[in-house]
């Protein structure tokens, strides 16, 4: 038995709306990060204030046991930085609605797992004047980062915290291998 002329056209007019509603789902699906992409919201802390206690994201990682491990640390932290501002220097800063691409979002992500990491420096090492200025350096910068609204502003203030970061690193390695 043929289906009716009627029911023929009710499932054409279904399939010509379904089709466009089911690519764009799945466009939506396969361009969103995943969960462990999104970066971490900053610190709120201002610049000017001294920490005094560690935040929950100190809490969580330990420090590092001494200089060459934490100097290893940040290798590790400064490379992923430096991969992804590469990467999300290759494309626009945000796409048609004005939203943050996955390389930018991956660039702050990276940012912030750097300034973390520089967090997590042995006990012995927090007075040090070298540990003091990077990490207000890098607060100062990952702020900027997560609060521009220009894209060059982001990339220059992760610029700035990739070379605190091998700043860091090298003179950690240096004291490291005097100690």
């Amino acid at each position: 038995m043929a289906p009716s002329p009627s029911r023929t056209a009710r499932r054409g007019a279904a399939s010509r709306i379904a089709a466009p509603c089911i690519l764009a789902l799945g466009a939506s699906l396969i361009l969103a990060p995943p969960v462990a992409a999104q970066p971490a919201q900053a610190p709120e802390v201002s610049p000017n204030q001294p920490r005094s206690q560690p935040d929950q994201a100190q809490a969580s990682s330990p420090a590092a046991g001494n200089l060459a491990d934490y100097a290893a640390m940040l290798l590790s932290a400064e490379q992923q930085l430096k991969t992804s501002l590469e990467r999300s220097g290759q494309q626009p800063a945000g796409n048609q609605q004005k939203a943050m691409t996955p390389a930018r979002m991956d660039m702050q992500a990276a940012a912030q797992n750097a300034f973390d990491t520089v967090r997590r420096a042995p006990n012995s090492f927090r007075s040090d004047s070298l540990y003091e200025d990077a990490e207000r350096s890098i607060r100062e910068s990952l702020a900027k980062i997560v609060q521009g609204t220009e894209p060059g502003e982001s990339d220059g203030a992760a610029e700035a915290v990739l070379q605190q970061v091998t700043r860091l690193r090298e003179g950690v390695q240096a004291k490291a291998s005097a100690g």
